[in-house]
Order: C-alpha cells, then structure tokens, then sequence
C-alpha cells in the first residue's frame, strides 16, 4: 500500500490568535515527525505554505531544516502554491532546490513519486475561471491531483471550480487547498484537509492533516488527523447553583481535547440566576486553555415539561413546540417549522457576516461560513428566554 500525506494552508509565519507560542512552524515540525514515524512515500502540500514573501524571508531557516529532514529520509514533498505564497514559494525553491518539487503555474504537469502519477498545476494570479477549463488528460494510469482552488464558489477570485468539473477526467482523487475548515466530497474523492494548524477563532474545530492510502485501484482519504497544537470552539454551558465557572471549562475540555491541543473557548453562558447577568467577560487562563464569555443569558426552568407546555395556545406553549421540534419530537409540522427557523436564522447571520469588511478576500469566505449547530443554537437560547419568562394569556 501507498501513503502520502497531505496537507495544505499551513500558512507559516502567521501567529495563532490568543497563542503567541504556538505556531505553525512548529506544528509542520510536527507533521514531518508523522511522516517519518509512520512511513509516508510522500507529502503532498495543496498551496500556502507561507503566510506571504515576507514571511517566507523571516521562516525560511527554519521550513528549510524541516524539509532537510524530509530529504535525509528520503520522502519527497510535492507542492502547489497558492494565493498567499504564489510569490513566497517561487523564491524559496529558486534559493533552496532538490528540498520541494513545485508544480508550474503556467501549465499543468505531472509528477511521479511512488510510483503514481500526481497531476497539478500552482495558483496563478493571472488566471481566472475554473482550473479544468483547460485540463488536458494525462493517461490511463492512476492519477492523483494536487490544486488550490475554490471550490463549487461561484465568482470567486481563487480558481472557482465546480466538483462536478473535477470528475471523470482520469483522475482517482484530488487533494485541494484553500479553505481552512475541512471539507470531504466521498462520491468524487475531492477533498480539503484544512488549515494543519488552527489560526484564529473562526477556523474552529479539529485541525490536521488527511492520509491518502493507495492500494491496487482502491483510493481512500482519511478523516482528519488531529495535530493542530491550539482549538478554537463556541460552545454553550450551563451553570447551576454552586458551580464554578473554570470546573464547567476544564470538564468541557477534558471530554473533548483530540490530542495535544490547547482549547481558546467562546463560551455562551445559560444559567438560571440573574446575577450572573453581570459576568466578567475578559479572556481568562484556565491551566493550558483560555476562555472568554461572549454571552450570558437566563435558561428556562430544567423542571419545565415542555410536553404539557406545548398544549398552551400562548407564546410559550408555541416555543415549547418548536424547542421539541428542534430536537424531532412531536407533530412534523412543528419540526419542520423549526427547521425553517434554524434555516432562516443561519440566513441571516451569513447575510450579516457578508457586511464585514476584510481585506483577505480568503478570511472573507471564513467569516461568512455560519456552522447549523450556532444557528440552532441560537434558535434554542430565544426559546427558552421565553419559557424563562412568564407571560399571560389563553392556557
């Protein structure tokens, strides 16, 4: 069996938000640890390796003695460039040669390692419109592609390229970059590992890398490897009557850490006392974790019976028919009104991130991504203000 290992949008010599000590430097230090450990054949990087040109001066001793590693061990790593280090990359391959095979950007190549055929083609500034309006076909052996490119955007600057485009040209799978947050297409074998190291609050969740396993005419990618030495998540908590804030944190963390990752929370605060209305909510230490609340809002009674409730003809008893039917209980059409209710909420909160002004047009389409469960969640914390809340009228 063949494996590579791949990777994209490492970005290095950005900082990690809230982590100044952790960068992904030292997380593809790590990732070449795996590759060695685990006996890659190769590494596959699909664009963005640096932040940008400066950043590529100010990291280059320390990518060129990560790759040296690599080369020692001979395990060859092929790459693409991307929109942040089209430039970058150019030079430190022109500077360092034999330590990174970089595809062309002017024409698409192919490339052996291992045996297989890796078809790719570096981004290009100068080039617009999907990648594969111009792919012309490499042969009938097994083809693996390596691009950075948006994919099924439409109007984007980066290469939009509908999935649809990138099946049945001979090729068994392709490894994309580009968007930090991973995203697997099954039935066409196209897949973006995402960001190796996480990077701000809105790339939250897992980060890693993806192997790609070669066996006979079998190719499969894997799911996500964790490695990312930092996690960002917005999650919700509830406090009750003696519990303390840093326990619900450390709890919530303990059960959900995938590997080293250090944790940088934005925590929604339900709980049942006014009081806490008036919560601290500065950045806070937490051992290796940080926290920070960004809202705080009264729950409904825990001893409420939302099933006896939803026989009322009030506001209440209509929240309690959407707060079941949130969680698929109870007569379909209030499950499928508060699946229009989740749906137009998500709606909203993607049309208001759209009003923000970023210069990095890649940022832009992080920003705008609203994951379901913060739209439902949402949607949860408005019904249960008004379970929380008395209110007259027909029972």
């Amino acid at each position: 069996m063949t494996k590579f290992l791949c990777t994209a949008d490492l970005h290095i010599g950005r900082k990690c938000s809230g982590f100044e000590e952790e960068s992904p430097l030292k997380t593809f230090d790590g990732l070449v640890d795996v590759a060695i450990a685990d006996g890659a054949d190769a590494m596959l990087i699909a664009g963005d390796l640096f932040e940008d040109t400066s950043a590529q001066y100010a990291t280059r001793g320390g990518v060129k003695r990560i790759l040296e590693r690599m080369k020692k061990e001979n395990i060859p790593v092929l790459a693409v460039s991307g929109n942040h280090d089209w430039e970058a990359l150019a030079i430190f391959n022109k500077l360092n040669p034999g330590l990174i095979d970089v595809f062309s950007s002017e024409h698409w190549e192919t490339k052996t390692v291992a045996g297989i055929q890796i078809v790719g083609r570096s981004f290009s500034r100068e080039r617009s419109g999907s990648l594969m309006n111009d792919y012309p076909g490499f042969g009938p052996q097994l083809t693996i592609g390596l691009v950075h490119a948006d994919i099924d955007v439409q109007n984007s600057p980066y290469n939009p390229t509908p999935v649809a485009s990138l099946t049945g040209r001979g090729v068994s799978a392709w490894l994309v970059g580009h968007i930090h947050v991973p995203k697997h297409w099954p039935e066409a074998r196209v897949s973006y590992p995402g960001s190796l190291q996480a990077l701000d609050p809105a790339e939250q969740g897992v980060h890693g890398f993806r192997w790609l396993e070669i066996s006979g005419n079998h190719v499969q990618f894997s799911g996500v490897v964790p490695l990312s030495t930092v996690r960002y998540e917005t999650v919700e908590l509830t406090i009750r009557p003696g519990d303390l804030i840093d326990d619900l944190v450390k709890q919530w963390a303990g059960s959900n850490r995938s590997s080293r990752e250090q944790f940088h929370l934005r925590v929604r605060l339900k709980h049942m006392n006014r009081a806490l209305l008036s919560v601290s909510q500065n950045l806070v230490d937490c051992d290796s974790d940080r926290y920070e609340i960004i809202d705080c809002y009264e729950g409904m009674d825990e001893n409420i019976d939302l099933v006896a409730e939803a026989t009322a003809t009030d506001a209440r008893g209509q929240a309690a028919r959407l707060l079941l039917g949130l969680d698929g209980i109870g007569d379909d059409a209030w499950i499928e009104n508060a699946r229009q209710m989740v749906a137009t909420v998500e709606s909203e909160m993607q049309s208001a991130r759209s009003q923000i002004g970023v210069l990095d047009g890649e940022a832009f389409r992080i920003l705008t991504e609203v994951p379901d469960a913060e739209a439902r969640n949402a949607v949860r914390s408005a019904l249960e203000g008004v379970m929380a809340t008395p209110l007259g009228g027909s029972r």
